[in-house]
């Protein structure tokens, strides 16, 4: 085993350093890290060893970028709402 590469960019898991771990640090973090990444599907940490280019830093769900935008509010009009006329 080798230690980890912190691909965050910013985003952490609570009492899990938000930088590149050590093996030993890697060893005593795994089981956290690997729940988080299977509970949000979002990878922060990866292989050390390999190149940052070659990892991905996210899974994603097909159905998330559909749920993403109902929750933005995508497709509403934005601004000031139209009233009625009055007479």
């Amino acid at each position: 085993m080798t230690g980890l590469r912190y691909l965050g960019q910013g985003e952490f898991i609570p009492g899990v350093p938000a930088r590149d771990l050590s093996e030993d640090e890697a060893h005593r973090f795994r089981a956290t890290i690997d729940e988080h990444r299977s509970n949000t599907g979002r990878a922060l940490y990866g292989d050390l060893a390999a190149e940052p280019a070659e990892q991905a830093t996210e899974h994603t769900n097909p159905a998330e970028p559909k749920a993403a935008e109902a929750v933005k509010g995508e497709g509403r009009p934005r601004g000031r709402r139209e009233q009625p006329h009055g007479e």
